[in-house]
């Protein structure tokens, strides 16, 4: 997080009533971009704070669906596939919450 590729790497999505929406960090202009990894080790596990509510993400449709009695949220981790992601030799994939 705090750069153009840790923004874009983790999103929400919401699901109620047999609907669901993504939620996204707003964009944001950044000066320069300075890559960071964290190394987790097998069986290890990382933290990603949130709060949803902060003014940083882009709620749109999915606020209505967080208010359903029935409302599921969902994180996505996404690393991208980009030429950095690359040059660093870091882990590229998909992971969902359940």
């Amino acid at each position: 997080m705090g750069n153009t590729w840790g923004d874009d790497a983790l999103t929400f999505e919401v699901t109620a009533a047999g609907k669901s929406a993504v939620i996204r960090k707003k964009p944001q202009r950044y000066t320069r971009n300075v890559p960071a990894t964290v190394v987790i080790p097998p069986e290890g596990e990382h933290e990603i704070p949130f709060d949803l509510g902060d003014g940083t993400w882009n709620l749109g449709d999915a606020r209505a669906l967080c208010e359903e009695l029935d409302a599921q949220l969902r994180a996505i981790y996404d690393s991208g596939d980009t030429s950095e992601v690359k040059q660093q030799g870091v882990w590229k994939g998909v992971l969902r919450t359940a």
